[in-house]
């Protein structure tokens, strides 16, 4: 009985996490992305329940494990690599606004080395836009100087 509960409580630690960093795919991998990892998650969780309950503690905690393994490490590089893009995005619309101050217009172009991942775009008019993307070309986050931070999913 108290390897069942154990087993239980590991359950109930794990599944949460798990899901909800394969939930943070979408923002990092767009909708795609997150349904695989979604999916997986419910799979491996679904087998170590089963088998938690066909009395094989061993199988469903390694199926378990296995499914953590496969959700967590990848989503938890993606998350932190959104953060330092971000960071480094609000850097460049904090510059473009500096020299705006300086020279009385946005920059053209960046004159700084800056992460392959972001784009800098002077627009037409007084305006410009950064985009960075995570792990898909296809889902981007956004600045515009007109309507401030967003996000496109694929």
């Amino acid at each position: 009985m108290k390897k069942l509960i154990l087993s239980l409580l590991i359950l109930i630690i794990f599944v949460p996490v798990e899901y909800y960093f394969a939930s943070q795919a979408y923002y990092t991998d767009g909708w795609g992305g997150e349904a695989v990892y979604l999916l997986a998650s419910i799979c491996f969780s679904s087998l170590s329940i089963l088998f938690l309950f066909l009395d094989s503690r061993k199988m469903s905690l390694s199926i378990l494990l296995t499914g953590f393994l496969t959700v967590v490490p990848i989503n938890m590089y993606y998350a932190n690599l959104w953060h330092d893009l971000k960071s480094e995005s609000e850097e460049i619309v904090h510059w473009a606004y500096q020299v705006r101050l300086k020279t009385g217009a946005f920059p053209e172009k960046l004159k700084r080395k800056h992460s392959p991942r972001i784009t800098y775009n002077k627009e037409s008019g007084d305006a410009f836009s950064v985009l960075f993307y995570v792990a898909n070309k296809n889902t981007g986050h956004f600045y515009t100087s007109k309507g401030g931070w967003g996000y496109m999913d694929d």
